[in-house]
């Protein structure tokens, strides 16, 4: 199997930033319901420090899917697939990649409104994107909060999806993602 997308497969590439971001999405999501419980202390604040480096690290790959995806070409749909179907996964997919990007730049502008910077893994800052503003990053927050649950149930409906193809319509549509295929 080559790096690039072909018009039935999934290529390498397309694979690995796929499995790489759905893990990183899905562990931000828990470490972020989790650490909002935790008492203020250094763990705290290393722990809320590698949630946003690591959202960044999902900012950046999410782009660079999006460059990848333009030089290469997805697959088109299975065949079989229904109209209202093929509507429902582009929807899906438009929605993931906008909260994908909404999440990370919803928590940055927060931070920045807080007051505070986000330190990519303790090694350099990134600039504050808004000034100071504790009512807006207020806003922010509930909106990087709203982003998050809304994210959790596009990911139970995109794997409920694939399942369903896999399962039921006996289709190639999992298939042509899972790695090694």
């Amino acid at each position: 199997m080559g790096w690039r997308n072909t018009p039935q497969r999934f290529g390498t590439l397309t694979k690995t930033l796929h499995w790489v971001m759905a893990l990183l999405v899905i562990c931000l999501l828990g470490v972020g319901l989790w650490m909002g419980g935790l008492e203020n202390n250094p763990t705290k604040f290393q722990i809320y420090a590698l949630h946003k480096s690591f959202g960044i690290c999902v900012l950046a790959l999410v782009f660079t899917r999006i460059l990848w995806h333009i030089y290469s070409r997805k697959p088109g749909f299975v065949d079989g697939m229904k109209p209202w179907e093929k509507l429902a996964a582009h929807a899906a997919h438009i929605f993931l990649y906008i909260a994908m990007i909404g999440m990370p730049l919803s928590g940055w502008l927060m931070t920045s409104a807080k007051g505070y910077t986000v330190t990519v893994f303790f090694t350099f800052d990134l600039p504050k994107l808004i000034g100071e503003n504790e009512k807006l990053g207020g806003l922010l927050a509930q909106i990087h909060l709203f982003l998050g649950y809304a994210l959790i149930a596009a990911i139970a409906v995109h794997i409920g999806a694939a399942l369903k193809h896999h399962f039921i319509n006996k289709d190639t549509t999992l298939k042509r993602m899972l790695p090694f295929q």
